[in-house]
């Protein structure tokens, strides 16, 4: 049996423990535009310079490490043909913006300078609460929900089906719902959810996947922080995982969920692209126990007008499908089919650094479902004291799937583009 590994380093300086461990390899945009001939020149407070690296670039992003007295300062980049974007900064002093255009193995150069109010206030991503979670979006266009709170849909759901903890709806820019909760032949399915399934946890065997076996729960505990800005926006929430074979119930796992969305264009976006980044860790001083299994870990639920075998399409990283793809292991996987006469979908991208990465999934034949499911290799244990964490990124788009895209966006996701900072005497 292995061990799951320990939370994962990242290749350069972490930058923010809670913003990496988010996974905000960040996406930014904002309108190019031309400074007004008339106003007053922007003070420059340095230059940015970015690295393609293996890849073309395309609407993606890029991180730089900026010095402590620009933390919480409105920033905007000017590129050397006049164009100007907003550089969003989190607390530890790094700055993320979106690579425009970029070929492979070029370099970019940006000029920095504090932005004026009218700048830093252009519409970016919003985070709105309500009494039984959060919506995240664009401006006033709707991307997701996270459910914190357990709500039954209907009278007919028992009570220990009843969970918070997940995303839905999921939307796609054309409003169309990709996202399934509560479907009646499998009421433990939610959205984009984490669980396990089958385990062995001092001696006991709970299931924190399905619930309706009455063993185990997984439930939303708290939200620990909310953010929202030009570039991205997003919230830290508290889950748990508790035992119910036991009087008291026994909590066995605590987990950090980072979700971020980012705003990669201007204008309409022809796609959605949001991060899900966790950690888990056991509670108490015996490892949870994770035999071989054909599914459990990260579960994505497709709208229910694609169930029946051949109501969903499904494609892989390696071009497989539905049967095919079953039990192989990939760099992403889409789920997708017809909502109302028009192709839509959602695509889960998979980061290298994750734990047996590339990582095996399980694809149902008949359900609009598909679990990430690490498990599936082979046995492996989360022991005391250490981190298991897996970052995601999701992509969420009208249309039929897009493997050049997704195989591009994989890319940016693996390894993003690298920038530098330098403070300039006179960058004039």
């Amino acid at each position: 049996m292995h061990r799951a590994p320990p939370f994962f380093t990242p290749r350069r300086r972490r930058i923010e423990p809670l913003v990496w461990a988010l996974g905000l390899a960040t996406l930014v945009c904002g309108l190019l535009r031309p400074a007004p001939a008339s106003a007053k020149p922007a003070a420059v407070v340095g230059v940015v310079e970015v690295q393609a690296g293996r890849f073309e670039r395309r609407d993606t992003t890029a991180w730089v490490q900026l010095p402590p007295a620009l933390v919480g300062q409105p920033l905007e980049l000017l590129g050397t043909d006049g164009s100007r974007q907003p550089m969003q900064v989190d607390s530890g002093g790094a700055g993320a913006f979106v690579v425009r255009t970029l070929g492979k193995g070029q370099r970019g150069s940006y000029r920095l300078t504090k932005a004026d109010n009218a700048s830093a206030q252009r519409e970016g991503v919003s985070v709105e609460r309500d009494p039984n979670g959060l919506w995240l979006g664009i401006g006033k266009q709707r991307i997701l929900r996270y459910q914190a709170l357990g709500v039954a849909p209907r009278p007919d759901v028992a009570q220990h089906f009843v969970r918070g903890g997940y995303l839905h709806p999921v939307l796609t820019p054309g409003g169309a719902l990709v996202t399934g909760d509560y479907p009646p032949e499998e009421e433990h399915h939610h959205g984009i959810w984490t669980a396990w399934t089958s385990t062995t946890y001092q001696g006991r065997t709970p299931d924190f996947w399905n619930m309706g076996k009455g063993s185990a729960r997984k439930d939303h505990v708290a939200i620990d922080r909310v953010y929202a800005g030009p570039v991205f926006g997003g919230f830290i929430a508290r889950l748990t995982s508790t035992d119910l074979g036991t009087t008291p119930p026994t909590p066995v796992l605590q987990e950090s969920w980072g979700v971020a969305v980012y705003r990669t264009h201007a204008g309409k976006a022809p796609y959605h692209l949001f991060d899900l980044t966790t950690s888990e860790q056991v509670v108490g001083k015996d490892p949870l126990i994770l035999p071989e299994y054909r599914y459990g870990g990260l579960g994505v639920r497709g709208a229910s007008a694609w169930s029946g075998a051949d109501g969903a399409q499904f494609l892989t990283s390696e071009g497989k499908g539905r049967l095919d793809g079953e039990n192989t292991r990939v760099r992403w996987c889409h789920l997708g089919g017809l909502l109302q006469g028009k192709h839509a979908g959602v695509a889960v991208l998979i980061h290298p650094q994750n734990f047996r990465a590339p990582q095996p999934v399980r694809l149902h034949p008949k359900d609009p479902y598909f679990s990430v499911a690490p498990v599936k290799a082979g046995a492996f244990s989360l022991e005391p004291g250490h981190l298991y964490a897996s970052r995601y990124r999701v992509v969420v788009s009208d249309g039929a799937p897009d493997p050049a895209l997704l195989e591009r966006l994989w890319n940016d996701f693996a390894e993003p583009p690298t920038a530098s900072f330098s403070a300039a005497v006179d960058a004039r």
